[in-house]
Order: structure tokens, then C-alpha cells, then sequence
């Protein structure tokens, strides 16, 4: 009986730390190789944990190739592996899918399932600052200035309960108010109004003083392309040297959005070729972005270079929302008009003044976006439901079940010689905490129903 008591304890070992190491699975970070191997093996099991943390490592892994459509798919996968599960867990990944959209300029639909996302979330939620804040750059993207500054109000003004300390704390830090800040300079600066963008990046690298060199440089780049839209060329060439001597030689997150600074700098300065030759290297091949070729061509222009500056013009393809670029982009068309008739390009020279009239009036509404099945089965999942943070009897019983997991743990993995009956017994009790688990969890992260 020794000898069986034995066996089963070390096996009863071996299955508590697997099942402590696949709940930690979403946490920790393994090598690629790993998830590579972990997919096809989660796929055969039906292990869907595993599915959706390979297929997740997969999404980040496209996206920072540049491959919007490979990453959306695959956040698509893992909405739909959690369509059966637990809501709450819909929410995470529906929110990783909103961001992965907007990060691949599909503003309306990354606004549309962020809408769905702020509906079904109260104000004391964990995920509500976060929707918000990205809520308000898809919304700005798209000309909607006001739901945007509204959407950041909501995000200063949030507050939680004396004993979410975690979500207080989060609320009260620096890294929050950063992102706050960011958020607000951005929506500013978009609709064209460049002083109160400068106080709001003006307290974002105050605060990025207490946070990462990539924080800080990115406050300072900020600070630098706001100082040029006042026409302070001075203090943005201080930006600029600040973020020259503190990034150094080492790559940083803002590294291209940082040599279209410095182009814009010196075509600010009156330098020309050096402008073209930053500009050009701070442009995506493959998905060049609109700002940056509005002043390549702006250079081109400046510099007689006309067929380039038609060229770079030419290729935006769709008009600019905000209003200081439509100006800018207007004024270009015009220039250029005025040379297509001087050169007897008519035809070119009615397009271009076409292109500038339309600029000059204010954009149109955006296109609402394509019908999304996945979307509408999220919001009728999600339909007549609020979720809300765990409440004070909610966390009282998973604190009881957390402490009970932890001795059990204790008590299996002590290196004791134990009869079969207590080995028995760690089995029972071991069932037990894994067939209350899943209940338990959903009780406590339920969604509270409403009206809507």
C-alpha cells in the first residue's frame, strides 16, 4: 500500500503543478518556438487556453511584421474560441481586436466594437479606462472631435470603489495621467487646436520625467510637431536635440515618426534637400503614411521638383479628415494647379483645383463600417448585459477559494511520505477546487442585466 500511496502522491505532484502551469500560461512568456509547438498541440486536445494564448502570440507577432490583415485575422480566432466561454473573457479579447483594427487604420469598425465594448462595461470595471482611452483616438480619426473629448472626460473622471485598491491605484498613477494627457494632446492637435495641445503634451513630458526613456522621447516628439504648428521652430529644434542626446544610437518605438520630425524641422529652417532626403527616410514603403507625403510634396514643390511633387500628391488616395492637414493638403492642390496651367496641363490643372475645392469644405461623414457577422454575434452575446467590478462578497469568496487552493498545494507538494488515505483524500479535495473553479469564476465575474 506504501508503494501505490507513493506513486499516486507523485503523480497527484506532477498533475497540480501542470494545472498551475496552464493557468499561468496566459501570463508568462515562452519562446516563439513554444507556441509554435503549443497551437497544433491545443488544437488536437480541445485545449482552449492554449488556442487562444498561441493564436494571441501569433496577432502581436504579425502585427509588429506590419501584416494588419494576417494580425486582425488571427484576433478574430480568438473572439470567436471565446464566443462559448465565460463573457468576461469576451470582453478581453473583443478589446485586442478593437486595438489591432485601429493599429491597421480601420477606424470605424475599431469605433464600433469599442462602442459596443464602453456599452456593455460600467465605469468601475477594470477594462473601462483602456476602451475609453482608445476610443477616443478611433473616434478623432474619424472627424468625431466631441465624442472623443467626451470619452476622455469620462476617462479623468472615473472612480472605483475603497477596496478595488489595484484599479485606485492604476487611476492615481503617473503612467495613467500619461496616457490621459497623450490621449487629450492628440485629439487636440488633430481638430486643429494646437495650444491647448501643447499645455497637454507639456504635462505629458512632465510626467514621462517619472516613466520610460520611450515615454519621454515620445513626449518630447510630441512637444517638438506641436512647437512647428505654432511656428516656435526654435523650441522644437531644443525637442530635437533633447531626444538626440537622450535616445543616443539604440531604436526606439517613435524612431520613423522621429525622422519625419526632423524633415519637417528643417523644412521649417528653409533646408531643403536635407528635408526631402529625412522625410523619404521616415516614409513606409508599403503603407506610406498621408502627413508625410502631404510635406514631401510640399518639399518638392518648394524645390521646383513639380513632377515629384504631383507624384507624392497624387498619391493620397483618400482625403484627410482633420482639418489642419485638409488646409495643408488644399493649399499643395493649388500650387500645383497653378503650374498645370502655366504648363498647359489643363486637365490636371481642373483636377488639382477640384481636389483643393473639396478640401476646403468640411469632410463628409464616414463611411459606417461593412457588416460584420462576428460583431453582430458579440453584440447579442453581450446584449441586455453590464459588466461591472467584483464585488466586496464576490472577492471575499474568491479570496476563501484561493487560500483553500493554496494549502491544498502546500499540503501536495510538501515532500512528506503520506497513507493512501490522505493521498485519497488530496485527490478529493483536488476534484473538488477544479470542478468549483469555473462556476465559481463566472458567479463572480457575472454581468449585472439592464434595460438596454
Amino acid at each position: 500500500m506504501t508503494g501505490v500511496a507513493d506513486l499516486l502522491s507523485m503523480l497527484l505532484k506532477i498533475t497540480f503543478l501542470g494545472i498551475i502551469a496552464s493557468q499561468l500560461l496566459p501570463y508568462i512568456r515562452l519562446p516563439s518556438l513554444a507556441y509554435r509547438i503549443l497551437l497544433p498541440l491545443s488544437k488536437r486536445s480541445g485545449y482552449r487556453t492554449g488556442m487562444t494564448v498561441a493564436l494571441g502570440h501569433a496577432a502581436a507577432g504579425a502585427a509588429n511584421r506590419g501584416d494588419g490583415t494576417e494580425s486582425i485575422r488571427l484576433r478574430r480566432q480568438v473572439v470567436e474560441l471565446h464566443m462559448t466561454g465565460p463573457a468576461s473573457n469576451l470582453l478581453g479579447a473583443s478589446l485586442k481586436l478593437a486595438k489591432t483594427l485601429f493599429q491597421f487604420n480601420q477606424h470605424a469598425a475599431a469605433a464600433e466594437w469599442l462602442g459596443e465594448l464602453d456599452r456593455a462595461t460600467a465605469g468601475d470595471h477594470m477594462l473601462k479606462p483602456s476602451i475609453l482611452l482608445i476610443a477616443a483616438y478611433a473616434l478623432s480619426r474619424l472627424g468625431r472631435y466631441q465624442e472623443a473629448r467626451s470619452a476622455l472626460e469620462r476617462a479623468s473622471s472615473l472612480s472605483v470603489r475603497w477596496d478595488r485598491w489595484l484599479q485606485r491605484r492604476r487611476l492615481g498613477s503617473p503612467r495613467y495621467h500619461w496616457d490621459l494627457a497623450m490621449a487629450q494632446g492628440y485629439v487636440a492637435s488633430l481638430s486643429g487646436a494646437f495650444p491647448e495641445a501643447m499645455r497637454f503634451y507639456e504635462r505629458a513630458y512632465g510626467l514621462s520625467l517619472t516613466l520610460s526613456r520611450d515615454d519621454r522621447l515620445a513626449s518630447l516628439n510630441n512637444l517638438a510637431a506641436t512647437s512647428l504648428e505654432l511656428g516656435h521652430a526654435d523650441r522644437a529644434a531644443g525637442c530635437v536635440d533633447e531626444i538626440n542626446q537622450l535616445a543616443g544610437t539604440q531604436s526606439w518605438r517613435g524612431r520613423d515618426q522621429f525622422l519625419v520630425l526632423i524633415g519637417r524641422l528643417r523644412l521649417a529652417e528653409g533646408r531643403l534637400p536635407e528635408a526631402r532626403i529625412d522625410l523619404e527616410r521616415g516614409l513606409n514603403p508599403t503603407s506610406p503614411n498621408l502627413l508625410t507625403l502631404v510635406h514631401l510634396a510640399d518639399v518638392a514643390y518648394r524645390q521646383g521638383a513639380f513632377d515629384d511633387a504631383v507624384a507624392f500628391a497624387d498619391r493620397i488616395q483618400i482625403d484627410p479628415r482633420d482639418p489642419p492637414t485638409r488646409h495643408r493638403l488644399g493649399e499643395i492642390f493649388r500650387k500645383l494647379a497653378e503650374v498645370d496651367e502655366v504648363s498647359g496641363r489643363l486637365s490636371a490643372a481642373e483636377q488639382h483645383r477640384q481636389r483643393a475645392d473639396a478640401l476646403s469644405r468640411p469632410p463628409p461623414p464616414a463611411s459606417p463600417p461593412a457588416e460584420d457577422p462576428l460583431f453582430r454575434r458579440v453584440q447579442w452575446a453581450l446584449a441586455g448585459k453590464r459588466f461591472v467590478a467584483t464585488g466586496s462578497t464576490e472577492a471575499a469568496a474568491l479570496g476563501l477559494y484561493l487560500t483553500g487552493w493554496l494549502w491544498l498545494g502546500v499540503w501536495i507538494l510538501l515532500p512528506l511520505r503520506l497513507p493512501l488515505p490522505a493521498v485519497l483524500a488530496q485527490v478529493g479535495l483536488l476534484a473538488v477546487f477544479l470542478v468549483a473553479s469555473r462556476p465559481l469564476i463566472a458567479w463572480a465575474a457575472r454581468p449585472r442585466p439592464t434595460s438596454a
